[in-house]
């Protein structure tokens, strides 16, 4: 994190990072990387969701908040080992007795191209819980099909 808190190089980085963000495409690249080939598919609501991502971008000081954010990411990612700690404290409170897993769904896009969906067949799995992979979509389903993945928590509520 230290690059990104530096006096000397955190100006430039500021200012490099704001007019990246503020660039017409940014946004629509980024959703477009990130969505699966259904959410690709839908110019008009990818526009609509990039205009909508832009908007924090707009307030004072938010390049700070995001460099904050990418330095921890940076930090997680070049660590020697993961933080086995905070695994072991999310394992026992899903083992915890009060915890209803039998009412927990998890959706995930089956495009994604950011997380695996092995990663959420293995937290099903490990829950017991009720898996919904949506086709075609990608990182954001309930952005790219907001109706497949209403019916499917709905249908999923429904048996409660």
């Amino acid at each position: 994190g230290w690059l990104f808190r530096s006096r000397a190089l955190g100006w430039p980085l500021r200012l490099a990072l704001r007019r990246l963000v503020l660039s017409r495409d940014f946004w629509l690249k980024g959703l477009g990387a990130s969505y699966g080939a259904r959410g690709r598919g839908d110019a008009d609501r990818l526009r609509a969701y990039a205009a909508r991502y832009a908007i924090p971008s707009r307030a004072r000081g938010w390049e700070a908040g995001l460099l904050a954010f990418t330095a921890s990411r940076l930090e997680q990612t070049l660590a020697p080992a993961p933080d086995w700690d905070v695994a072991a404290r999310l394992v026992a409170a899903l083992e915890a007795p009060d915890v209803p897993l039998d009412r927990v769904l998890v959706i995930h896009g089956a495009e994604d191209p950011i997380v695996p969906v092995a990663n959420s067949r293995r937290l099903a799995g490990h829950l017991g819980a009720r898996l919904v992979e949506v086709p075609g979509a990608g990182h954001c389903p309930h952005e790219e099909v907001p109706g497949e993945v209403e019916a499917a928590v709905s249908a999923f509520l429904d048996e409660w």
